[in-house]
């Protein structure tokens, strides 16, 4: 079941980046493939390695960043994706195990600065904060 839905989410999010990559600036495209093999990496590695969601205390790590964590997803969404970074980076510095802005905070680092090491220190923290995540 696990390789399934990591086939499917890779299917997926391959499928939406080829969509995307034909709305974006030159610039931005060359950084895609570094950015998809990242994430299929992690996807495959969290996908395979039967990590299990711990749902003893289920959003504890983002209690209270509900309000920024919308900001952040609204500003990514007009396509503001500086201000979405420092958002999620606000909140992953606030609250160290909320994996949703880490999640965010490493995709956009990857895509905004190009910072594949940053990037992938902040999906790594989101695995250790969240493994099911």
């Amino acid at each position: 079941l696990t390789l399934t839905l990591t086939l499917t989410l890779t299917l997926t999010l391959t499928l939406t980046l080829t969509l995307l990559l034909a709305m974006v600036p030159r610039q931005l495209a060359l950084l895609a493939p570094l950015t998809l093999t990242l994430t299929l990496t992690l996807l495959a590695v969290g996908g395979l390695t039967g990590a299990q969601p711990d749902d003893s205390n289920p959003g504890d790590g983002c209690a209270g960043a509900e309000v920024d964590l919308r900001a952040a997803e609204r500003a990514m969404a007009a396509g503001d994706f500086v201000a979405a970074l420092e958002r999620f980076r606000g909140v992953a510095e606030a609250r160290p195990r909320c994996a949703d802005a880490l999640v965010g905070a490493g995709r956009l680092n990857a895509f905004v600065t190009g910072d594949l090491d940053a990037s992938r220190d902040s999906y790594l923290r989101a695995l250790a904060a969240e493994p099911g995540h």
